[in-house]
């Protein structure tokens, strides 16, 4: 990787700070200064309880669903309305739940 610019800032939000992170901590001669948020390093913070609340497990359900090839676009199509509406219902203020029965 050729890469001219010292001093830069990094930034990771989400999945991507793990990503911003390793950037950060194999390039320290590049990267001046990093930004994180809503995502927990591993080294950094202490480790999340493995059995936690059913709120804070159903919570990121949609990142592995995402990362499937095919099957999720067929279960989705032509449902749009249910899975966006309720990612947007449970993710942006004010909060509400999904229901099954809208499109």
């Amino acid at each position: 990787m050729r890469w001219a610019i010292s001093g830069s800032a990094a930034v990771g939000h989400d999945t991507g700070t793990p990503i911003a992170y390793a950037l950060a901590a194999d390039h320290p001669e590049r990267i001046a200064r990093l930004a994180v948020a809503e995502a927990f390093l591993p080294a950094a913070d202490p480790p999340p309880p493995m059995i936690g609340t059913a709120q804070v497990n159903n919570r990121p359900w949609h990142v592995p669903f995402n990362r499937l090839s095919d099957v999720n676009e067929q279960l989705v199509r032509g449902r749009e309305g249910i899975y966006f509406g309720c990612q947007f219902a449970t993710k942006a203020a004010p909060r509400s739940s999904c229901s099954l029965s809208g499109s």
